[in-house]
């Protein structure tokens, strides 16, 4: 049924749209039209081995040098076009996801099938734009004859193709499917491929040959289409009764029957079994193969497709899921309803679709809808869901970090144990499905989230030089001030860098095993210290002796000149003596002056100096409860390299019946510490029980830890042009005072997840760096507001991922064959 929807108006929901173009921030803001453009393009160009479509692509960097003006991430977030230098790799060495490449093909073709018919019928065959359709069209027809002839064993559906020689992205890896790949054979022996084809695989190919073949083929594509199945049916159907086999002929790949493993059973309707009378009906009305068709005719009569009894219960899965299987079904029903001439069977797959938007319908899944509309008739489908769904569909498929659970704008509800979106989220705005859109949740909350960048240094000799590490060990360089990122190997996780003033080459990291040095500007990696560092300093008399802070306490290094600058280390303090304290160095002033903060107090000495100075002992002047001097178990403690005698602390301390970190100053060198929010000075004086009266009333207390709440601070970091401004970490933001404590404020402006994890101030720079899961921010103003950078770990490295366009492709073209979206709509700048 052709039908024309009423276009309705969509109002476009506003969501907050900040930073620097490193992340997607408005590519749904095309026409439809000109997104259908941009798919078509983007799939033909980064999307194709051979006709195939690997719907999944890592993007990969240049590791070489390119002129940042001419642009990086922010140019391919913003254009979708790849930089100069950038590539991807199809071929057996790179990491494109091929193992589902059929299925996926699969969809493109179906999306081709609606755009070949519609610009046949409204433009004519000598139309350019039909004739570039139909010439694409062809490409993966023929991407198809490959993957069932590769094998060498025809109809032997494989799920993908790589280019070249060599052992592949999941052999490398060893997994469970290592031993499914082989290299082609004959006219195929230069692509290696994945076998193991699944139901889903078989189903899939089917129904998206069919679908070009009813609706938009010509005879030779007909011809072209009818080969294939004939090859196809005959393995998976014939020849060992619908079970598909390895190459071996011994060991199942799948059953079709009952679905995966069978597990649906073989007597009664289920989803899986419906695919394989799917794939039967179609072979035999494309082929006329009378064992195909009396396989179709026993298996609807033993599965009781005719029986409104047998019938009665729905087999297409409930609502806010089972979206995979959807796909596969309504796809495959649309066919059916194309093809099939018996009433009564027709009734069972209409009751199907039926069953699916009794599901679904509120579920503003345009596919879904243009099938219910195709098939049913207007009034099951959702026009204007359709349209909203279509209008904020991005044209970036770069994965983007999203953490909607956290957001106060949403509504929640509970799914099966899990948290979810109450109503569809925009697809820019949810978390978007690792292969094909419509097998994802529409309220889909979190996923894609980046690795946290732990520590961010530059040089003082380049600016445009910049070291970085991750929270799970990665360790980046940027040679164009963060436009661009590389890996560097040989480092386990590190907890700071620290730059030669001198040599642009040499530098150092700081990690749990050890200090490490490169001597070629992060190329190389080189331990010259196994003591674990936590920070390093450079010793302001003499660049070329470190000192270093770590677990075990301080150790300073001999000067050997550059060549070996940092490997002999002397320990200042007794590892054997640490005793679970926090140590820290001030090497300002003629001497070095050693922390040592421990449960007892703070002790210190010069660094000549062979004993501590012992802290006070406080004298409890009510009560007989436990207390901690320095009020809880000591974290952390460092040094202000802003303003001498200045130390800030960690403690984990006891408010109420639980513990939380506190962060601690002292600006008269350990005398004396307050909470650095110093309003909670009183708090902490309660928690220590070190004073008279110290029952706090109940509304004071209250008051107090509310402001725990609002400003629970973990970490500092002192502004390297005024000592009183410090920046604190927080989850929930990063906390700012501009007068050492006394009031502060809370910035989040600018960040897209306000998740803060942690924070960097480097030493030569007035920037300010943030740690979130949406990748890692920086501040140019001082902490007043935040832009994403490029540096956005998801994948091995710096490497990221894009999906392709099919999904959007299959509506938008259905839309348009079927008059759902018409002209006016398709062209609509409806942003505006």
């Amino acid at each position: 049924m052709r039908t024309a929807f009423a276009v309705v108006a969509v109002l476009f929901g506003v969501w907050p749209q900040v930073a620097e173009g490193y992340r997607d921030h408005g590519s749904w803001m095309k026409t439809l039209h000109d997104k259908a453009v941009y798919f078509e393009k983007n799939t033909a160009e980064r999307h194709n081995i051979l006709g195939t479509y690997p719907s999944s692509v890592r993007l990969v960097p240049p590791n070489h040098y390119v002129d940042p003006k001419l642009g990086g991430w922010k140019s391919l977030v913003e254009t979708g076009e790849l930089p100069p230098g950038w590539t991807f790799d199809h071929g057996t060495t790179g990491p494109s996801n091929i193992a589902h490449t059929s299925s996926w093909t699969a969809t493109l073709i179906t999306a081709e099938a609606f755009r070949v018919a519609f610009l046949r019928e409204n433009l004519g065959t000598h139309h350019p734009e039909y004739k570039e359709a139909y010439v694409r069209a062809n490409e993966i027809i023929g991407g198809f004859r490959i993957l069932t002839l590769v094998s060498g064993q025809p109809g032997y559906l494989v799920r993908g193709i790589a280019l070249g020689h060599g052992i592949s992205y999941e052999e490398r890896s060893g997994t469970d499917t290592r031993d499914l790949w082989a290299q082609g054979v004959g006219e195929y022996k230069h692509l290696r491929y994945r076998g193991g084809p699944s139901h889903h695989n078989y189903d899939q190919v089917f129904r998206g040959l069919a679908i070009y073949y009813f609706v938009a083929a010509d005879d030779a594509q007909k011809e072209a289409i009818r080969a294939i199945v004939s090859d196809m049916s005959n393995w998976a159907h014939l020849a060992h009764d619908m079970r598909v086999m390895l190459l071996d002929g011994k060991h199942e790949s799948t059953v079709l029957i009952g679905g995966w493993r069978g597990l649906d059973g073989r007597t009664e309707p289920s989803g899986g079994s419906l695919m394989a009378t799917t794939g039967l009906k179609i072979a035999y009305t494309i082929t006329g193969n009378k064992k195909v068709e009396a396989l179709y005719d026993k298996w609807v009569d033993k599965l009781g497709y005719r029986d409104p009894e047998r019938t009665a219960k729905s087999i297409m899965g409930s609502s806010r899921g089972n979206y995979d299987d959807t796909d596969h079904l309504l796809g495959d029903l649309y066919v059916l309803n194309l093809i099939e001439k018996d009433p009564d069977l027709l009734r069972f797959y209409r009751k199907c679709v039926k069953d699916s938007w009794e599901a679904h319908k509120t579920e503003k899944m345009s596919w879904f809808n243009y099938v219910y509309g195709a098939v049913l008739g207007e009034e099951y489908s959702d026009a204007e869901g359709s349209l909203w769904n279509l209008q904020n569909f991005p044209t970036c498929r770069i994965f983007q970090p999203q953490l909607n659970s956290i957001r106060t704008d949403i509504e929640f509800t509970t799914h099966r144990g899990s948290k979810e979106a109450l109503y569809p989220l925009p697809v820019h705005r949810k978390r978007s499905d690792n292969e094909y859109e419509w097998k994802g949740s529409p309220f889909a909350l979190d996923g894609w989230l980046s690795r946290i960048t732990l520590v961010v240094e530059v040089s003082p000799i380049d600016p445009y030089v910049i070291y970085a590490s991750d929270t799970s060990g990665g360790t980046y360089m940027s040679l164009d001030k963060g436009e661009l990122w590389r890996t560097m190997g040989g480092l386990p996780s590190v907890s700071d860098f620290l730059f030669s003033p001198d040599y642009q080459r040499i530098a150092f990291a700081a990690t749990s095993s050890g200090i490490y040095r490169t001597m070629n500007g992060g190329r190389d990696w080189s331990r010259v210290s196994t003591m674990p560092a936590t920070q390093l300093i450079l010793d302001p008399g003499n660049s070329h002796v470190l000192y270093a802070v770590g677990p075990n306490g301080i150790s300073r290094s001999v000067d050997l000149g550059e060549q070996k600058i940092a490997t002999v280390w002397n320990n200042l303090t007794d590892p054997a003596h640490a005793g679970g304290a926090a140590f820290a160095v001030d090497v300002r002033g003629d001497e070095a002056m050693l922390y040592r903060m421990a449960a007892d107090g703070l002790y210190t000495r010069s660094e000549s100096d062979t004993k501590w100075t012992i802290p006070p002992r406080p004298v409890r002047t009510w009560g007989f409860g436990s207390y901690e001097p320095v009020g809880g178990h000591p974290l952390w403690i460092r040094v202000d390299e802003t303003r001498k005698g200045r130390l800030f602390c960690a403690v984990n301390a006891p408010i109420g019946r639980r513990r939380s970190p506190i962060v601690t100053v002292s600006d008269d060198n350990g005398k004396t510490w307050t909470p650095i929010v110093r309003e909670l000075d009183p708090l902490l004086t309660w928690a220590s029980e070190t004073k008279a009266g110290a029952n706090m009333p109940r509304e004071e207390l209250a008051a107090l830890m509310e402001v725990v709440r609002q400003f629970a601070i973990t970490d500092v970091r002192v502004d390297v042009a005024d000592s009183d401004r410090w920046y604190g970490l927080m989850s929930s933001g990063v906390a700012i005072t501009e007068n050492a404590g006394k009031t502060w404020r809370v910035s989040r402006d600018g960040l897209d997840i306000p998740q803060v994890q942690s924070l960097s101030a480097p030493r030569e720079s007035t920037d300010i760096y943030a740690g979130t899961p949406a990748g890692l921010y920086i501040s140019r103003d001082r902490g007043q507001t935040w832009s994403d950078t490029s540096l956005i770990l998801q994948y091995s490295g710096v490497e990221r991922e894009e999906i392709g366009g099919s999904g959007y492709l299959t509506a938008y073209w259905m839309g348009r064959y079927h008059n759902f979206i018409n002209e006016e709509t398709a062209t609509a700048q409806w942003w505006k």
